[in-house]
């Protein structure tokens, strides 16, 4: 769908952990690199969207793939609850990180890959393949449905 390879394709590869006095999960990102760029997340089968189907759960930049995943870890109490909805109370600020965090637990991690797409222009690389994956399914990925709120 994109116009380029990703440089790098890892696995969601998941570490025990405790917040808020609750057992969830982190990602472990210790293969993960520092550099700058896209990811995308993709899960394993493909899904209905309102043209097609796709398997990719998000498309996101970042300054330092380490960093912002560690911001997700942040939020891995997300990872504990049943419902959306108890999710929703819990959560009063960063609901992208926890819907994130919340999906990643519900779809299987084994289920989710991350595309690793390195570039220094991480503003128009995201532009392009959002249009993408607009121009082939008419909307965007679930966990690309808050932007441009805030």
């Amino acid at each position: 769908m994109f116009d380029v390879e990703p440089n790098l394709t890892l696995p969601v590869n998941t570490i025990p952990a405790i917040s808020y006095q609750r057992h969830c999960f982190k990602i472990d990102i210790s293969t993960f690199p520092t550099k700058s760029g896209i990811y995308v997340l993709r899960y394993k089968y493909l899904f209905p969207r309102l043209h097609g189907k796709s398997n990719i759960l998000k498309v996101g930049q970042t300054s330092n793939y380490k960093k912002r995943f560690r911001s997700y870890n942040g939020k891995c109490a997300a990872t504990s609850f049943d419902s959306i909805i108890d999710l929703r109370k819990f959560v009063d600020n960063s609901w992208t990180e926890f819907h994130f965090m919340w999906m990643v637990s519900k779809l299987n991690p084994n289920n989710l890959t991350i595309d690793f797409y390195f570039s220094d222009d991480i503003k128009d690389m995201e532009r392009r393949f959002i249009l993408a994956v607009l121009e082939k399914h008419w909307e965007l990925p679930p966990l690309n449905l808050d932007m441009g709120r805030s």
